[in-house]
């Protein structure tokens, strides 16, 4: 059987090793991206979160939930303008709420009061009656519930939420985007990384101009599993920058401080897209990926904030105290109403919610990086550690596991210290499969080419085999030769070191 040296093995393996950690960094620059490497990072991140210690439920922010309990005593959704606006006055005037975010957005005009009807009576049929004209002013401000509610926002902390997106039609001439957080012409730059939206779907403009800002809602990153692990930060409609409606909500807390996005690329080549990096509001830095998204630092408890009906702030059954000084979310929780996401903690969650983590993380300063920044780090980790175990791959199966080992054990600490001490999100489950991969390579080629020194070897003849009877007769000659075939020492003659031996000859 053909063996091959050691010197072949080794080059043979360190190919196959090399054309492996290759497909792995391959895969963390998303230059050839696969499905099952994803998988298994998506799923060491989730456990990750998992792993993290259980919190207490989060007083500083109270949502305030549209559920089935509201729709059976108010009615089902949507509720008159009248009800909202009720709604926001008591939060203010009588429960003290800091900041009030509401996670919809009214495009429309309430006409459920019937306004419009008794104006077309006043004009027509009943133009010449005095006492209804006279009634019809004293109730013309009362059934204005857009004019409502309007008034309720106007000089309080409350943040509208609106729609950017690529598939609502043109949007209705009365509705209006907040002002935006940047406009890149200010920069002198019109490429960025940041995606776009066309089109928006915004708040009628009486209601926006009354609110302090806004903030979009609609801009999740679901992930291949379809669980939503990111959010965007910041979107772009046109050449301006927008906030989302958790960031808006966090400036309207901080009241309105200067605002700054750090961008890669900023006073270079202007051909060259700015990068989103970071965000400053206030003292807080808000670390972003490219596409100005941030991961949401879910809560691991399945209770991280309080739930309040919204019949209970309407009805005050509530103590006056319940919601002194937080920030309340207004949101739909209510089976089959508003927008929902599958999260890696919790299965479902409300968009409300969602928002509140996402409030909370910031507060608290948990928001984690994770960027293409990091690919470079993740990528030097990976080709250390498979060099390793390159290294050792000769060795015996006991110190290619004990090398394996201890490379997954130093990975997991790197990450784990990444993770707790400076809220960065390194690679675990690719590189932890190329240290399995690397690991297999080298018990694999050791114990199917064993190597040697020697190039081939003489096949063994069968037994009884006519030449094997011939090489049998040839060993029993030399171990016993004959008398003839003996050497005669006498004959010996040993001259300057140089010996000639002579036998005698055959009979």
């Amino acid at each position: 059987m053909t063996k091959f040296s050691s010197q072949s093995v080794a080059f043979w393996q360190w190919i196959l090793s090399m054309v492996l950690i290759a497909l792995f960094c391959l895969h963390l620059w998303q230059i050839f991206p696969l499905g099952i490497l994803a998988w298994v990072e998506n799923f060491s991140y989730d456990l990750r979160l998992s792993l993290a210690p259980s919190q207490e439920i989060d007083q500083r922010i109270h949502i305030i939930a549209i559920d089935e309990k509201s729709l059976q005593e108010v009615g089902r959704w949507p509720w008159s303008r009248n009800h909202v606006a009720k709604l926001v006055r008591h939060l203010f005037d009588h429960y003290r709420v800091n900041v009030l975010a509401i996670d919809m957005v009214f495009a429309e005009p309430d006409h459920s009061s019937g306004l419009q009807v008794l104006e077309g009576l006043a004009e027509k049929e009943l133009r010449g009656d005095p006492g209804f004209q006279e009634r019809m002013e004293q109730l013309r401000a009362s059934l204005a519930y857009d004019h409502v509610l309007a008034q309720s926002l106007q000089g309080k902390p409350v943040v509208l939420g609106f729609v950017l997106n690529n598939v609502s039609a043109n949007p209705n001439p009365r509705q209006q985007l907040p002002k935006p957080l940047l406009d890149l012409w200010e920069t002198g730059h019109t490429k960025t990384t940041l995606p776009a939206s066309e089109n928006f779907i915004g708040n009628l403009e009486i209601l926006q101009n009354a609110a302090v800002a806004g903030g979009f809602f609609s801009n999740p990153m679901v992930d291949s599993d379809g669980v939503t692990r990111r959010m965007s930060l910041i979107h772009r409609h046109q050449t301006n920058i927008y906030p989302s409606l958790a960031l808006a909500t966090i400036r309207s807390l901080l009241g309105n401080p200067a605002t700054s996005i750090g961008f890669a690329n900023m006073g270079a080549n202007r051909t060259l897209p700015l990068i989103p990096q970071w965000i400053d509001v206030g003292n807080y830095r808000i670390p972003m990926d490219e596409q100005g998204a941030i991961l949401v630092p879910y809560r691991k408890s399945e209770s991280g904030f309080r739930h309040i009906s919204a019949v209970d702030v309407l009805n005050k059954t509530l103590p006056a105290n319940t919601l002194t000084g937080s920030v309340a979310l207004l949101g739909l929780t209510a089976t089959g109403l508003g927008d929902s996401a599958i999260t890696p903690v919790q299965g479902r969650m409300s968009g409300v919610e969602v928002h509140a983590n996402l409030v909370s993380g910031i507060l608290d300063g948990r928001i984690k990086e994770r960027s293409e920044r990091l690919i470079w780090l993740d990528s030097a980790i990976l080709i250390a550690l498979c060099s390793l175990m390159i290294l050792v791959g000769n060795a015996s199966l006991l110190w290619n596991g004990l090398f394996a080992t201890l490379s997954s054990a130093l990975l997991t600490a790197v990450n784990l210290l990444a993770w707790e001490k400076i809220n960065l999100v390194l690679a675990l489950g690719t590189p932890m499969l190329a240290i399995l991969s690397i690991l297999l390579v080298n018990i694999g080629i050791i114990r199917a080419f064993p190597a040697s020194d020697k190039k081939t070897e003489i096949p063994s003849q069968p037994s009884g085999s006519p030449a094997q009877e011939d090489h049998q007769k040839d060993d029993a000659f030399w171990e016993d030769p004959p008398e003839a075939w003996r050497l005669d020492t006498s004959k010996l003659i040993i001259k300057d070191q140089v010996t000639i031996s002579s036998l005698k000859p055959p009979p």
